[in-house]
């Protein structure tokens, strides 16, 4: 539990340090949306965030076909009599 705490701690310090070292306002300039000014800091991090946000939901949805795949080969026997009787019948057709 310390150990969480620490760490917490020693990354709070480093935000905080790369948020006063980069507040220089900046313009973002996205195809024809221009933004107001703001600071290198916030768009930087916000940027971080939305890469985190994507990274999360593609390696979700990976572990979901995962799971998916494990239960099909862990329900045993049950789906594969099915799964033959469809590929005769497709192939018979």
């Amino acid at each position: 539990m310390q150990f969480y705490l620490i760490g917490a701690l020693i990354f709070l310090t480093t935000m905080l340090v790369f948020v006063f070292q980069n507040q220089q306002p900046v313009t973002v300039r996205f195809i024809t949306w221009v933004s107001p000014q703001v600071s290198l800091a916030l768009v930087v991090l916000l940027a971080a965030c939305f890469g985190a946000l994507i990274a999360f939901l593609v390696e979700s949805f990976r572990n979901l076909k995962k799971m998916q795949l494990f239960r099909q080969k862990s329900s045993g026997g049950k789906n594969q009599p099915q799964e033959s009787t469809r590929t005769k019948g497709s192939t018979g057709a």
